[in-house]
């Protein structure tokens, strides 16, 4: 199987455990569109989106793997514009709190639906 094709698979199942929640499918869609459109971003999902396990109040988990000369702060500012094509963003703040600084969280109210995004960007050690 190509790196395409296990890309494509897996992208399936994930919209496929999303299919009964319309408001984060199309969340997902959406914020994995924006992501994509940046150049040379590494995307992949975490959390319920890659066990299964989704249910009506999960969030999107998504990690993302800047290109070379891309920084942490540019990272976390596109997330969050790309969040706010969902709608009004109600909050964001990176997750310093728990020591995590390069974990974005975003609440978004979408067309009446929070939807919450956390970006975790991956850095080199």
């Amino acid at each position: 199987m190509s790196s395409e094709e296990l890309h494509s698979e897996a992208l399936h199942d994930v919209r496929a455990h999303l299919a009964p929640f319309s408001d984060l499918l199309e969340g997902f869609d959406r914020c994995l569109a924006g992501l994509a459109a940046v150049e040379g971003l590494g995307i992949a999902v975490g959390g319920s989106l890659a066990r299964g396990g989704v249910h009506s109040h999960s969030d999107l988990d998504f990690e993302l793997k800047p290109p070379a000369g891309m920084s942490l702060d540019e990272v976390l500012a596109e997330a969050l514009r790309i969040s706010g094509t969902l709608g009004r963003v109600l909050s964001s703040f990176p997750a310093s709190h728990i020591g995590l600084p390069n974990l974005l969280v975003v609440f978004v109210d979408m067309d009446g639906s929070v939807i919450k995004a956390d970006f975790m960007v991956l850095l080199d050690s």
